[in-house]
């Protein structure tokens, strides 16, 4: 939990290449973590890389299979 809370703060501060490296480590012990995988998906998909956004959203329907909101971000990418 800390270290989602770390991740989120650098994402807020603009450091997006430690923020990836902070939900990265997240998904090394736990590469189910929804958040994780949301937020690092998200990053992504704003650095125009849409297979890697796609992975982490696909990881995250795996906890929430019917959550429509991931499955328009899929789309949107």
């Amino acid at each position: 939990h800390q270290q989602l809370q770390h991740a989120l703060e650098l994402e807020r501060e603009g450091k997006s290449v430690e923020a990836v490296d902070t939900y990265k480590h997240i998904l090394s012990s736990d590469p189910d973590h929804f958040n994780a995988n949301v937020r690092l998906a998200s990053i992504y998909y704003e650095q125009h890389k849409p297979t890697e956004a796609i992975e982490c959203y696909e990881k995250a329907l795996t906890r929430r299979p019917s959550d429509a909101h991931l499955q328009y971000n899929i789309a949107q990418c």
